[in-house]
């Protein structure tokens, strides 16, 4: 194997030239640079954009509740109000926040309320009685117009006991 030489063969060390020092801080400089373009250039949460008039459910989540153990949930805006947000953290709605659509939680199979269960549609508050057992297949539509959540689950488990 031979190996090309193009002019002299300089040592930079008996030149005086050290290029350690200037290389390392340009070099951490430079890649700060890069990653300070890269968090600065997108936005630190998500925006979401609803036309006006556009309404749409995003995918729910299947519900789970312990049977026999009376329980609320508040299903997120994402599901029923996606341009109308409530303050981060809010989980209660102590803001007061409400749907500006009104809707219904139906069984997929009958297209009747979901007996054992009680939805509101102001709140999004999903409440489990405790009598229901088994699960169930539903839905959220839209009262006002034909639009429709994806299908999901919502079951009450009794535990295993040993």
């Amino acid at each position: 194997m031979s190996v090309a030489v193009v002019g002299p063969v300089v040592n930079l060390m008996d030149t005086g030239v050290r290029p350690a020092p200037l290389f390392l801080p340009i070099l951490i400089g430079s890649i700060g640079l890069m990653l300070a373009h890269i968090l600065i250039a997108r936005p630190a949460v998500a925006e979401i954009s609803v036309p006006a008039g556009r309404f749409e459910f995003a995918p729910v989540p299947e519900q789970v509740f312990v049977a026999g153990i009376g329980e609320t949930v508040q299903l997120g805006i994402r599901q029923l109000d996606p341009g109308n947000r409530w303050r981060a953290g809010d989980q209660t709605r102590a803001s007061g926040w409400t749907s500006r659509y009104p809707t219904r939680l139906v069984n997929v199979s009958t297209g009747a309320p979901v007996s054992g269960f009680k939805y509101d549609s102001a709140t999004g508050a999903l409440q489990y009685g405790g009598t229901f057992k088994g699960d169930v297949t539903v839905r959220l539509e839209r009262t006002d117009a034909p639009i429709r959540s994806n299908n999901f689950r919502i079951g009450a488990l009794a535990p295993p006991f040993v």
